[in-house]
């Protein structure tokens, strides 16, 4: 017979969801089918406006977690990746290749409510603008092409002239979904949004704490391993900047 929590515990329970849930509701995710317009927010002068993630891909309820590892802190995904692969064990190799950490880019921006860019979308931005999971490497590179075309696009943080991006997915299968980017005409930004935005911090707020990490890992390991799943995403092939139409 399971013992009975007590009220102090539930607490525990509940506090450690709500952190999972804030954790992912501070994050935009493309879905099959999504078109959104976003303008990036300037992270500072020389600071990465496309920063990179170390992730564990587990599929089920759990999703993605990001891994403390990103900024070189104790992970016990990567820990017990680590173990996998250099045992002899055939079924430890099989289990290491599942848990492979990946590379997730982020950046941080203002979402539209429309893609004609008429209106922000506030509460789905939020206060210090929405942390953005790019669906594609191929993506975030398109993103950094358009910043270093100087000659036709260049500084999308320009105040006054500036520009917004559409990121499109189309699929939602490994093998059949394809990523886009598509630069909008040169506009000025609204004064909330003038300044600088720390993005590094942003991704430290939903980095999970070592503990937590190695609850996560005890979940998935006692609820068995699907094989079968795969994550939504594959790269696309690069366009010419002619045909990025949205």
């Amino acid at each position: 017979m399971a013992t009975k929590k007590s009220f102090r515990e539930r607490l525990e329970d509940q506090r450690k969801e709500l952190k999972k849930r804030g954790r992912k509701s501070e994050i935009l995710f493309l879905k099959d089918g999504d078109v959104v317009r976003v303008r990036i927010l300037n992270p500072g002068e020389d600071k990465e406006f496309i920063f990179e993630v170390t992730t564990f891909y587990l599929g089920g309820d759990i999703k993605n977690v990001y891994s403390p590892a990103t900024f070189g802190l104790p992970c016990a995904f990567m820990e017990k990746y680590e173990e996998l692969k250099a045992s002899k064990v055939a079924a430890d190799k099989k289990l290491a290749k599942k848990l492979s950490p990946r590379k997730k880019s982020f950046t941080l921006g203002v979402i539209y409510k429309d893609t004609k860019g008429k209106e922000i979308d506030d509460e789905a931005t939020g206060e210090g603008g929405k942390l953005i999971q790019l669906g594609s490497a191929s993506q975030a590179a398109e993103i950094i092409d358009y910043f270093l075309d100087v000659e036709d696009w260049g500084d999308f943080f320009d105040e006054d002239g500036g520009y917004d991006f559409k990121l499109k997915r189309v699929g939602a299968g490994k093998l059949d979904t394809e990523y886009s980017v598509s630069p909008c005409p040169k506009s000025k930004v609204a004064r909330k949004w003038r300044g600088i935005f720390d993005l590094e911090e942003r991704i430290k707020g939903i980095i999970p704490t070592y503990e937590e990490t190695q609850e996560l890992l005890e979940q998935w390991l006692s609820t068995g391993v699907d094989d079968d799943e795969e994550e939504e995403e594959a790269p696309r092939k690069r366009k010419p900047k002619s045909n990025r139409d949205v």
